[in-house]
């Protein structure tokens, strides 16, 4: 795999992902979302 190519990856993967094709959360039915703490006010 060429660099150019290894760059590409990313990029296709969100343009399937935005044209409707399922994540592996999606598609294993994982739903959970938890916000992790960064500062001591939040």
């Amino acid at each position: 795999m060429t660099i150019d190519q290894t760059g590409d990856n990313p990029i296709d993967m969100i343009a399937r992902t935005c044209n409707g094709c399922l994540t592996a959360a999606k598609a294993l039915l994982h739903e959970e979302f938890v916000m992790t703490k960064r500062y001591r006010s939040a």
